[in-house]
Protein backbone atom coordinates (compact mmCIF):
# COMPACT_ATOMS: atom_id res chain seq x y z
CA UNK A 1 0.00 0.00 0.00
CA UNK A 2 1.27 3.45 -0.95
CA UNK A 3 0.59 6.64 0.60
CA UNK A 4 1.10 10.03 -1.15
CA UNK A 5 0.32 13.68 -0.24
CA UNK A 6 -0.79 15.79 -2.63
CA UNK A 7 -0.50 19.38 -2.15
CA UNK A 8 -2.19 22.02 -4.93
CA UNK A 9 -2.89 25.41 -4.91
CA UNK A 10 -1.44 26.31 -1.56
CA UNK A 11 -0.77 29.95 -1.18
CA UNK A 12 1.96 30.80 1.03
CA UNK A 13 1.92 34.54 2.55
CA UNK A 14 3.94 36.58 4.67
CA UNK A 15 3.46 39.63 5.86
CA UNK A 16 6.15 42.40 4.35
CA UNK A 17 7.41 45.33 5.39
CA UNK A 18 5.52 48.39 7.25
CA UNK A 19 4.81 51.25 5.65
CA UNK A 20 3.56 54.46 6.79
CA UNK A 21 2.41 58.21 6.14
CA UNK A 22 1.25 60.82 8.47
CA UNK A 23 -0.77 64.23 7.83
CA UNK A 24 -1.29 67.60 10.28
CA UNK A 25 -4.35 69.21 10.12
CA UNK A 26 -2.01 72.33 10.69
CA UNK A 27 1.40 72.78 10.26
CA UNK A 28 1.55 76.78 11.37
CA UNK A 29 0.02 76.61 15.10
CA UNK A 30 -0.40 79.39 17.51
CA UNK A 31 0.94 78.73 20.75
CA UNK A 32 -1.47 78.06 23.87
CA UNK A 33 -4.40 78.79 21.75
CA UNK A 34 -4.26 76.12 18.90
CA UNK A 35 -4.73 71.90 19.09
CA UNK A 36 -3.30 69.93 16.01
CA UNK A 37 -4.61 66.95 14.68
CA UNK A 38 -1.85 64.68 13.55
CA UNK A 39 -3.31 61.47 11.53
CA UNK A 40 -1.19 58.36 10.06
CA UNK A 41 -2.30 55.48 8.21
CA UNK A 42 0.19 52.03 8.00
CA UNK A 43 0.52 49.26 5.42
CA UNK A 44 1.23 45.88 7.44
CA UNK A 45 1.17 48.05 10.82
CA UNK A 46 0.39 46.07 13.87
CA UNK A 47 1.21 48.28 16.46
CA UNK A 48 1.97 52.30 16.60
CA UNK A 49 3.95 55.00 18.88
CA UNK A 50 4.11 58.35 19.07
CA UNK A 51 6.92 60.89 20.08
CA UNK A 52 5.52 64.24 20.41
CA UNK A 53 6.32 67.65 21.37
CA UNK A 54 4.13 70.15 22.40
CA UNK A 55 7.25 73.04 23.38
CA UNK A 56 7.27 72.68 26.68
CA UNK A 57 10.34 71.29 26.19
CA UNK A 58 10.14 68.00 26.48
CA UNK A 59 9.53 64.69 23.67
CA UNK A 60 6.24 62.79 25.04
CA UNK A 61 6.57 59.05 24.00
CA UNK A 62 3.04 57.22 24.24
CA UNK A 63 1.57 54.10 23.21
CA UNK A 64 -0.93 54.33 19.73
CA UNK A 65 -3.89 52.72 19.04
CA UNK A 66 -3.57 51.77 15.40
CA UNK A 67 -7.09 50.42 14.13
CA UNK A 68 -7.93 49.30 11.03
CA UNK A 69 -4.62 50.40 9.77
CA UNK A 70 -5.18 53.88 10.87
CA UNK A 71 -3.99 56.19 14.15
CA UNK A 72 -4.60 60.16 14.96
CA UNK A 73 -3.17 62.11 17.92
CA UNK A 74 -4.39 65.38 18.86
CA UNK A 75 -1.64 68.07 20.48
CA UNK A 76 -1.95 71.32 22.46
CA UNK A 77 0.29 73.33 21.31
CA UNK A 78 2.30 75.45 24.82
CA UNK A 79 4.44 77.61 23.63
CA UNK A 80 6.29 78.12 19.83
CA UNK A 81 9.34 76.66 17.82
CA UNK A 82 10.35 74.07 15.67
CA UNK A 83 8.50 70.89 16.93
CA UNK A 84 9.15 67.60 16.05
CA UNK A 85 6.38 64.72 15.42
CA UNK A 86 6.91 60.85 15.02
CA UNK A 87 5.12 58.10 14.34
CA UNK A 88 6.18 54.57 14.32
CA UNK A 89 4.76 51.88 12.47
CA UNK A 90 5.53 48.50 13.87
CA UNK A 91 5.01 44.53 12.37
CA UNK A 92 6.90 41.42 13.57
CA UNK A 93 9.61 41.94 10.87
CA UNK A 94 10.32 45.69 10.54
CA UNK A 95 9.74 49.29 11.89
CA UNK A 96 9.11 52.49 10.24
CA UNK A 97 9.52 56.25 11.52
CA UNK A 98 7.68 58.83 10.07
CA UNK A 99 8.51 62.49 11.33
CA UNK A 100 6.51 65.85 10.74
CA UNK A 101 7.72 69.40 11.59
CA UNK A 102 5.55 71.57 13.21
CA UNK A 103 6.28 75.55 13.44
CA UNK A 104 4.53 76.67 16.22
CA UNK A 105 3.90 80.36 16.55
CA UNK A 106 3.68 83.03 19.44
CA UNK A 107 1.26 84.97 20.05
CA UNK A 108 1.55 88.02 18.76
CA UNK A 109 1.49 91.04 21.19
CA UNK A 110 0.93 94.14 17.82
CA UNK A 111 -2.49 95.60 17.96
CA UNK A 112 -5.01 94.15 15.24
CA UNK A 113 -7.57 96.58 14.03
CA UNK A 114 -10.97 96.58 11.56
CA UNK A 115 -10.63 99.75 9.97
CA UNK A 116 -13.65 101.38 8.23
CA UNK A 117 -14.19 104.68 6.39
CA UNK A 118 -17.13 106.10 4.60
CA UNK A 119 -16.96 106.83 0.80
CA UNK A 120 -16.76 110.63 -0.18
CA UNK A 121 -18.14 111.68 -3.20
CA UNK A 122 -17.87 115.77 -3.24
CA UNK A 123 -15.66 118.47 -1.25
CA UNK A 124 -17.47 119.56 1.55
CA UNK A 125 -18.65 115.79 2.82
CA UNK A 126 -17.69 114.57 5.91
CA UNK A 127 -15.37 111.72 6.04
CA UNK A 128 -15.40 109.26 8.98
CA UNK A 129 -12.89 106.73 9.78
CA UNK A 130 -13.67 104.14 12.77
CA UNK A 131 -11.22 102.11 14.47
CA UNK A 132 -12.27 98.99 16.58
CA UNK A 133 -9.78 96.82 18.27
CA UNK A 134 -10.28 93.32 17.33
CA UNK A 135 -8.78 89.76 18.45
CA UNK A 136 -8.50 90.39 21.97
CA UNK A 137 -6.02 94.02 21.68
CA UNK A 138 -6.78 95.30 25.52
CA UNK A 139 -3.88 98.03 25.36
CA UNK A 140 -4.86 101.60 24.78
CA UNK A 141 -4.38 102.72 21.88
CA UNK A 142 -3.39 106.05 19.52
CA UNK A 143 -5.22 106.66 15.87
CA UNK A 144 -3.19 109.43 13.72
CA UNK A 145 -5.10 110.75 10.42
CA UNK A 146 -2.63 112.64 8.24
CA UNK A 147 -4.28 114.01 5.35
CA UNK A 148 -2.50 115.49 2.11
CA UNK A 149 -2.14 116.89 -1.23
CA UNK A 150 -2.30 113.87 -3.73
CA UNK A 151 1.41 113.09 -4.97
CA UNK A 152 2.93 115.15 -2.00
CA UNK A 153 4.26 113.45 0.97
CA UNK A 154 6.50 116.42 2.67
CA UNK A 155 3.80 118.16 5.42
CA UNK A 156 0.52 117.16 5.72
CA UNK A 157 -2.15 119.55 5.18
CA UNK A 158 -3.98 118.21 8.13
CA UNK A 159 -3.23 116.13 11.22
CA UNK A 160 -6.18 114.64 13.50
CA UNK A 161 -4.94 112.56 16.63
CA UNK A 162 -7.03 110.36 18.61
CA UNK A 163 -5.93 109.11 22.34
CA UNK A 164 -7.56 106.41 24.40
CA UNK A 165 -5.88 106.26 27.75
CA UNK A 166 -7.88 103.00 29.24
CA UNK A 167 -7.91 99.63 26.96
CA UNK A 168 -9.76 100.17 23.42
CA UNK A 169 -11.75 97.34 24.45
CA UNK A 170 -13.11 99.06 27.30
CA UNK A 171 -13.75 101.98 24.94
CA UNK A 172 -15.93 102.88 22.21
CA UNK A 173 -14.28 102.46 18.59
CA UNK A 174 -12.02 105.44 17.73
CA UNK A 175 -14.04 107.80 15.41
CA UNK A 176 -12.10 110.51 13.43
CA UNK A 177 -14.60 113.42 11.42
CA UNK A 178 -13.11 115.38 8.60
CA UNK A 179 -14.74 117.33 6.26
CA UNK A 180 -13.14 117.01 2.67
CA UNK A 181 -11.87 119.98 1.20
CA UNK A 182 -9.86 119.39 -2.21
CA UNK A 183 -10.68 117.11 -4.80
CA UNK A 184 -7.76 115.40 -4.70
CA UNK A 185 -6.29 114.20 -2.02
CA UNK A 186 -4.78 111.07 0.22
CA UNK A 187 -5.24 109.94 3.88
CA UNK A 188 -2.58 108.31 6.00
CA UNK A 189 -3.79 106.50 8.58
CA UNK A 190 -1.31 105.25 11.61
CA UNK A 191 -2.63 103.06 14.60
CA UNK A 192 -0.56 101.84 17.40
CA UNK A 193 -0.24 101.76 21.28
CA UNK A 194 0.08 104.75 23.06
CA UNK A 195 2.96 105.97 24.30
Amino acid sequence: MIMAEIYNDILKVQIGRVKASVKADNYFPVAGKDTIQIDAETRWGQTSEWQTQDGSGSTVTTAGNLVKQKDSKSIAISDGGELVQKFIARNNRTETIVSKRIYAMLPQVLPYFTVSASEVVRVGELFVVTVSPEHGYSGGGEMVVKVYRENEDSSPIKTLTEITGRPMCLHPPLTTRLTVEYTMWKLILQIGKQG
